[in-house]
């Protein structure tokens, strides 16, 4: 049977609740689509079941597919995909910032805690803390 792993060292514990926040905001997602989207502003033109279905199956599905994975699993590739997802976030919000001119104070604070989880899963999957 598998079992909840707990971590043994620091660098497993930063890696353990990266994953555990990548299951919180996907259980968000995947059980209160439209209360997501109006808490992030994205409001659609009509609100459909396609639409809804998309916000679970990618936004909430994905992340908490990942880091539940990583939750039973715990090995270090999957700190390499947490933190490899976490950056392309970083990478599409930057990007969002140019582009869409979005900088906001809100996308300013998600910005930051994408900064954290990818430093703290960086720091595990790639040896700088054991």
């Amino acid at each position: 049977m598998i079992e909840l792993y707990f971590p043994q060292s620091c660098g497993e514990w930063l890696a353990w609740f990266v994953a555990w926040g990548f299951v919180l905001v996907g259980l968000f997602y995947l059980i209160w689509p439209k209360i997501a989207m109006r808490m992030f502003w994205t409001y659609p033109q009509q609100e459909s079941a396609s639409l809804l279905a998309a916000v679970r199956g990618n936004m909430g599905g994905l992340p908490l597919g990942l880091g539940i994975g990583y939750l039973l699993f715990a090995q270090p590739f999957l700190a390499v995909a947490l933190f490899l997802a976490v950056f392309f976030c970083i990478v599409g919000r930057l990007v969002s910032f140019i582009i869409d001119k979005s900088f906001s104070g809100f996308n300013v604070i998600a910005l930051l805690i994408e900064i954290v989880f990818a430093i703290a899963s960086f720091v595990y999957a790639f040896g700088f803390v054991a």
